[in-house]
């Protein structure tokens, strides 16, 4: 995929960086080498406009946004990979998990006559917060939302205020 901005060395005064795509998606930057490239796998960006073409190729692609260096969490959908008898855990239904980093987790399960879990583990916070069932898929995105705002803030590894806040408004119990 060749992908330009379509200026040119006389417009920006700057040489062309080629980044490699499979390195920019592998590692969020990519390999800078000089010159333009024929590679299909290439992608050329003027030196001046390096972060913003990286964002813009990073919402084309995945739909996320991408801030300096730190990338937006893709989530993987891992419910199928569970046999349908595995989905059932403890009185309830796992109806949705998804997996960012292969080490951040958020889950829904579902309960007839109960409220409905959202199991959540990220870094060293994990615990299960409570919803009713017409809310529990809302408030999961809402969660989600703010562990990819965390991640891009902190990495991998919550900070304690995030996880004192985030503890205190959802209200996360640790179950055995």
């Amino acid at each position: 995929m060749l992908v330009s901005t379509g200026c040119s060395k006389e417009e920006s005064g700057s040489p062309d960086i080629v980044y490699s795509v499979p390195d920019v998606f592998r590692f969020g930057r990519a390999g800078i080498r000089s010159g333009k490239s024929g590679d299909p796998d290439t992608l050329t960006i003027q030196n001046d406009y390096i972060k913003k073409h990286i964002n813009e190729i990073w919402r084309r692609i995945y739909g996320q946004k991408v801030q300096g260096k730190m990338l937006m969490l893709k989530w993987n959908d891992y419910t199928d990979r569970f046999h349908e008898y595995e989905r059932f855990w403890r009185g309830r239904y796992l109806e949705l998990c998804e997996v960012a980093e292969e080490e951040i987790e958020l889950n829904l399960y579902s309960c007839e006559d109960d409220d409905w879990e959202i199991y959540v583990s990220y870094g060293i916070m994990y615990g299960i917060s409570y919803a009713p069932a017409e809310k529990a898929a809302a408030q999961r995105e809402q969660m989600k939302e703010e562990i990819e705002e965390e991640y891009e803030k902190h990495g991998k590894n919550p900070s304690k205020e995030f996880i004192s806040r985030f503890s205190e408004t959802y209200r996360l119990e640790i179950t055995l």
